[in-house]
């Protein structure tokens, strides 16, 4: 007899695996053995990490906030098949992945391929390495242009093995820092990221230490905007007179102007999102990136200070590896 597994999942996903009409144990097998070959050698090159964002291309299409349930837990029994496959993922990963988190990705890849393996412009998603960052902001510069990141990559690759610290002075979006840490998963280092905005990094430091309560907060503003008890000009006010550190309304209202506002400039909605509904759709664009920002930044260490001085703070460390991907600064020499 197959061994049973305990798996958690949120509401969400399990609506994503059972609208099919079937119970949920044979919507599991369904979706985790109908998967080519093809599909499985290419899941088990890839790290752990960017097999992960494979489940957030599942809440991509989502427009409620179902989502932000609690956890439930499903038991599952699979056939040798499954179980060989489930094995060879977890090999692959090593001491990374457990059962269950091998099971979860497995039935997202499983949504992903029964929706789209009939549309070949979309498919080519789940053979691919070339997932785009998980971005909870706007996303500055240009690190998701494949190019640029292929030969940041090349150089990454060059990096000593005996590297023992790194150090970013401006974090800014994360398209840097998450680049280096999908090349050098290898490596053993400390990782110390910083950003003058504080703005940014109190919501960094939000995913970082708590995304349960992030999600909250979430999901309490979009209750607030369905219910009209709040609007884009209240959750402005409410931003400017909140507190920084490790604040999670202000992380949350942060995201949300972000989300809805011109330019990205947090002070004037913009006309595509005059209604609460359209304001709600763009901000979850957003909230379901939260989990895979947190699996990034839970390894790095944070800070909110001038560069210079961030730079001052590691002068006598050895065997370390200095980052600038300085500010963008518009019309330069104008």
């Amino acid at each position: 007899m197959m061994k049973k597994h305990n798996v958690r999942i949120d509401s969400y996903l399990k609506e994503k695996i059972t609208n099919r009409g079937k119970n949920i144990s044979s919507a599991c097998k369904t979706l985790i053995s109908e998967l080519p070959n093809e599909i499985i050698n290419k899941l088990v090159t890839m790290s752990f990490d960017e097999a992960k964002l494979h489940i957030d291309y599942v809440y991509a299409d989502f427009n409620n906030s179902q989502s932000l349930s609690k956890e439930i837990t499903l038991s599952v029994r699979f056939s040798a098949d499954i179980e060989y496959i489930i094995n060879r993922c977890l090999t692959a990963w090593k001491e990374k992945a457990n059962t269950s988190d091998v099971i979860k990705i497995l039935l997202a890849v499983g949504i992903m391929y029964q929706e789209y393996k009939n549309k070949p412009s979309s498919s080519n998603i789940l053979l691919s390495t070339k997932i785009s960052p998980p971005y909870v902001c706007y996303q500055h510069g240009n690190k998701n242009n494949y190019n640029v990141k292929t030969e940041v990559t090349n150089i990454l690759k060059q990096i000593p093995d005996d590297i023992q610290t790194v150090v970013e002075p401006f974090m800014g979006m994360c398209g840097l820092t998450i680049n280096v840490l999908d090349t050098l998963t290898h490596l053993k280092f400390d990782y110390y990221v910083n950003d003058k905005d504080t703005n940014l990094t109190n919501l960094y430091k939000c995913i970082h230490k708590n995304t349960e309560k992030l999600f909250l907060s979430c999901e309490q503003l979009i209750n607030h905007l369905k219910e009209d008890t709040f609007t884009f000009e209240t959750v402005r006010s409410r931003y400017l007179d909140n507190n920084y550190d490790n604040n999670y309304d202000t992380a949350t209202d942060y995201m949300y102007l972000d989300a809805v506002s011109v330019r990205h400039d947090k002070q004037t909605l913009k006309s595509d999102y005059k209604s609460s509904k359209k304001q709600i759709e763009r901000f979850e664009k957003y909230i379901i990136n939260i989990r895979a920002m947190h699996n990034y930044l839970i390894k790095t260490k944070i800070y909110n200070q001038d560069a210079l001085k961030m730079l001052k703070k590691f002068t006598n460390r050895k065997r370390t590896l200095y980052l600038f991907d300085p500010p963008y600064i518009k019309n330069l020499y104008q």
